[in-house]
């Protein structure tokens, strides 16, 4: 899947198995994000 796909439009979250850390892309192209955030504790 490619940023310029169509046939997706929302936004991803990929988190690791125990969800200590997550990684978001927007749907919002080239103007929000990517974010990642980590558990601090």
């Amino acid at each position: 899947m490619c940023e310029g796909d169509d046939m997706y439009k929302g936004d991803i979250y990929i988190v690791d198995k125990d969800f200590t850390w997550t990684f978001v892309k927007t749907h919002e192209h080239r103007w929000c994000g990517p974010y990642f955030a980590k558990r601090c504790w």
